[in-house]
């Protein structure tokens, strides 16, 4: 049986030559599947931004991105536009907590709300929680690559993190 693979908010960034993130527009609050021997990625709410068999994946996380292990570099086979481009894992755990803080404030008195609207103001939450946010990171960079290499992509893993030769990397953006 195929491993499956499923997780809410995570963030793509545009990669350039090498697998290295290129400065600029993240595309957050993504849904990253990889099931029935496909790679889907849908950007909230429902805007589909790549469906592709996992066969025509490439692992190409060059080996500084491997060692924060929360990113993983993809070459997607035949996707027009943008194929180069980072899977990023380290945006979940703060993702997580906002919904999870965003449905318990539902049913709050407005003290108790305020609270919560005191501690995002500072950021203090963001600051104490980076250690979790590397942690789960890592661990779903992890699944995620397992299940892709379970359906079938490949993996550069201890090469330099090139693309193929016969690729031309794209420069364009990931989402209209």
């Amino acid at each position: 049986m195929a491993e499956t693979f499923s997780q809410q908010f995570c963030s793509l960034v545009r990669c350039g030559a090498g697998g290295r993130i290129v400065a600029g527009r993240r595309v957050r609050n993504c849904l990253v599947q990889v099931a029935g021997g496909e790679l889907v990625i849908v950007m909230a709410p429902s805007v589909l931004l790549a469906r592709v068999p996992a066969s025509m994946v490439e692992i190409v996380t060059p080996p500084a991105l491997r060692k924060v292990g929360t990113s993983v570099v993809l070459w997607l086979d035949g996707l027009d536009g943008a194929p180069l481009f980072a899977v990023e894992f380290d945006t979940v755990y703060r993702g997580q907590r906002a919904c999870a803080r965003h449905a318990a404030a539902d049913g709050k008195s407005g003290f108790r709300a305020l609270g919560g609207v005191v501690r995002r103001l500072f950021g203090v939450s963001d600051i104490t929680a980076l250690p979790e946010a590397m942690r789960l990171g890592r661990e779903l960079a992890r699944e995620f690559t397992a299940a892709l290499l379970t359906a079938g992509a490949t993996s550069q893993a201890g090469a330099s993190g090139h693309p193929p030769s016969s690729h031309a990397v794209h420069d364009q953006p990931l989402a209209g």
